[in-house]
């Protein structure tokens, strides 16, 4: 998005977010909600920062709001009043305080200047709410006000997983930058001889940003610790032919995240480039079926019996689709969820709500990783991840079971070494579903 249209989305956006607070303050009868930004915090017994992130909730009233925020608060009371309260910072510890985030605020947000820490509790109308970490909550307790409530943090949580056109861009925007580095990586990767170590640094590099600067941890995984789903360690060892790379990295703007996984292969690898280009495909297909009123459950089960039709086409299974999805075999070969709601934070909330207000579903009996339970509608972002993985543990599993006789094991054996393929896309729900990330990366 351009400036003039940052400020007219965020403006619009800011609109969106007052009405939805003023539905909480009336529904709840509150006279005003208080949210800090957080503070900065040191590692425990170390005198070193913890490096700075602010609390998700105050995030949708200020762009970038992990830029300089610190220890500032926005108030917003039953008469549709917003106030920023900012407070100056000098030191020559860090960096000048850069305060050019603000520039896009609209008018109806008054911003207020403090020379020390805003001390504004005691003066908060009777009834107030106060909503910031636990950590910072003691001021606000001894001034009498309701921290964090959780009929407050529910309603909230459940407005955040829905985005408003300004949130969208935004995440459109970080998928520029991430495709950028996805790029970059895959191009040293298939040069062959770069370890996961030096590809982290060219992602880093490639995407424009700093390891503290990364919405998560960036997973750049070869060999079996691609089966490893969440495996944050790079190491040093040359990777040659026949090799295949996993990388799960995102990057943010304006503080909403990029969450994107690509698969690359390089060299013949015993046919795998196969089961990665049919993961590739049915990943297309289960985001043209992201469309309003589908049930995040339904999309679930949609994934696996069509990954129980890839891993039949490419000789992996020996059974029928069907078979391997009541057998077990693909909750073995993909544990995880099929996606989650993306926005503030990666694994964003609000997705296992139906209402405002309710508590968050239980996990699924059958699919307890399953991160979301809702129906899809417009403005639901969410990820699109499907995968194979060959986890030793759930393979023994399988062996033992009575569906043993529905996977080639000697298949098994020749790809195991290879860890795992996923590929993850963002997507916004609608009649024709918006796929985010191809519109940057094939």
């Amino acid at each position: 998005m351009r400036d003039g249209a940052v400020r007219t989305a965020f403006s619009e956006h800011i609109d969106i977010w007052c009405i939805r607070v003023l539905s909480v303050l009336e529904e709840l009868d509150l006279p005003a909600i208080f949210i800090s930004a957080g503070d900065t915090s040191l590692y425990p017994r170390d005198d070193a920062e913890i490096p700075y992130r602010c609390f998700p909730h105050f995030a949708p009233w200020v762009p970038g709001a992990d830029i300089n925020t610190a220890g500032a608060v926005v108030s917003i009371d039953i008469h549709g009043e917003i106030s920023l309260h900012v407070p100056r910072r000098e030191s020559y510890w860090a960096a000048p305080q850069d305060l050019e985030h603000l520039r896009d605020l609209p008018d109806r947000i008054r911003v207020e200047w403090h020379d020390s820490e805003w001390r504004g509790h005691a003066e908060a109308p009777p009834g107030s709410v106060w909503l910031g970490p636990e950590r910072e909550t003691h001021p606000a307790l001894a001034a009498g006000l309701a921290v964090n409530p959780v009929e407050v943090l529910r309603r909230l949580d459940y407005h955040r997983a829905r985005k408003t056109d300004y949130e969208i861009g935004c995440i459109a925007e970080a998928q520029v930058s991430a495709a950028e580095g996805h790029r970059r990586v895959r191009e040293a990767f298939m040069a062959g001889g770069a370890s996961t170590r030096e590809l982290y640094c060219t992602w880093l590099s490639g995407s424009g940003q700093s390891g503290l600067q990364e919405p998560y941890g960036a997973i750049v995984a070869a060999g079996p610790d691609a089966g490893v789903l969440h495996f944050q360690i790079y190491r040093d060892r040359a990777l040659r032919a026949p090799e295949v790379l996993l990388i799960d990295a995102g990057t943010s703007a304006r503080g909403y995240a990029s969450d994107v996984t690509r698969t690359h292969v390089l060299g013949e690898a015993d046919g795998f480039a196969e089961l990665v280009e049919c993961v590739d495909r049915v990943q297309q297909e289960l985001v043209s079926l992201c469309r309003p009123g589908l049930e995040f459950l339904e999309l679930h089960e949609a994934s696996h019996l069509a990954l129980a039709g890839a891993v039949a086409e490419c000789g992996l299974g020996t059974a029928s689709p069907e078979a391997l999805v009541e057998g077990g075999v693909m909750q073995a070969l993909m544990p995880h969820g099929i996606g989650h709601a993306l926005g503030i934070q990666v694994h964003d909330v609000g997705a296992r709500q139906r209402r405002p207000g309710d508590a968050p579903s239980d996990p699924h009996p059958l699919y307890p990783h399953l991160r979301a339970d809702c129906r899809l509608e417009e403005g639901l972002v969410h990820t699109v991840e499907p995968g194979i993985y060959f986890i030793p543990s759930l393979l023994h599993q399988v062996r033992s079971s009575k569906a043993k006789d529905c996977l080639d094991w000697g298949r098994v054996e020749r790809w195991e070494r290879f860890g795992g393929v996923r590929i993850e896309d963002n997507v916004v729900p609608a009649e024709h579903p918006r796929n985010l990330t191809r519109e940057q990366l094939p």
